[in-house]
Parts: structure tokens; C-alpha cells; sequence
């Protein structure tokens, strides 16, 4: 076994052990049983796969829910989630042939911008404005999805 591939599953089992703890010291008290997580997980990466969507739309919503996170930590982990997430359903569609990859970097580049532009927001409003803010996003997003179909 390779160093690396060693110290994955070093950082595997971590994980593991404090998603199984229910609030010690380095979790909080929204930590939820590992077998939540795996629920959340399963979901998110099961829309990501088939609709391009499960961080934001899924994932925190689930987060907060089933782990008892807040807004902020949700939002947090669900970032962490996805970047593991787009990677193999973006390897799984490149397989196949379905990505666009010159316009995935003309979206993706200034989404990075987008994104440090969010984060520091983040910092300054709220939990419950960006919890009730996302909640008008979905709303609106389902409506649209309805009309436009």
C-alpha cells in the first residue's frame, strides 16, 4: 500500500470514527450518526450524477436536517462533499464523452471569483438570512423548472 493511499484511509477512518461520535469536543453538537451521513451522501451524490445538482440543493438541506448542522457548517461541508463529488461525475460524463470542456472552464473560472465573492458575504450576513434566502432559491427554482419544464 502507498503512502498516499495509506494516509486516505488513515483520514477514511478519522472521519468514520467522528461522524459515528454524537457531539464531542471536535465535532459540536450537530454531529449525527454515521449511518445520517451515509443517507446524505447517497442522495447527494445520486442527484449530482443525475442532475448536475447536490450541493446546494440537496446536500445542505440534508445537512441540516440530519446532522442538526447549522447553515454555515452545512454549507461548509457541503463544498468539502463536492468537490470529491463533481470530480468523478465529471470523469464519469467525460467517459462518456458529454462534457463541454472549453465551456466548463468559461463558466468554471469565473465561478471561482463568484465563490470568494459568496464566502466573504457569508461571513457578514446572518445564518437564518442565508438559511431563508436559499429557501426563496428553491422556491424560485421549482417554479422555474415547473414553467420551463
Amino acid at each position: 500500500m502507498s503512502n498516499s493511499t495509506a494516509a486516505c484511509a488513515g483520514c477514511a477512518a478519522r472521519s468514520w470514527r467522528e461522524a459515528a461520535t454524537l457531539g464531542d469536543a471536535n465535532t459540536g453538537p450537530e454531529a449525527a450518526a454515521a449511518w445520517r451521513l451515509l443517507l446524505v451522501g447517497l442522495a447527494g451524490g445520486a442527484f449530482s450524477g443525475l442532475l448536475g445538482v447536490g450541493g446546494g440543493a440537496v446536500i445542505v438541506p440534508l445537512l441540516m436536517a440530519l446532522a442538526f448542522m447549522d447553515a454555515r457548517r452545512a454549507t461548509a461541508t457541503s463544498l468539502a462533499a463536492i468537490a470529491i463529488i463533481a470530480v468523478w461525475s465529471a470523469a464519469s460524463y467525460a467517459a462518456l464523452g458529454n462534457v463541454a470542456w472549453g465551456l466548463a472552464l468559461v463558466v468554471g473560472i469565473p465561478a471561482v471569483a463568484g465563490s470568494i465573492i459568496g464566502v466573504r458575504i457569508r461571513a457578514r450576513v446572518s445564518t437564518q438570512a442565508i438559511a431563508r434566502a436559499f429557501a426563496v432559491l428553491l422556491v424560485v427554482s421549482a417554479i422555474a423548472l415547473v414553467v420551463v419544464g
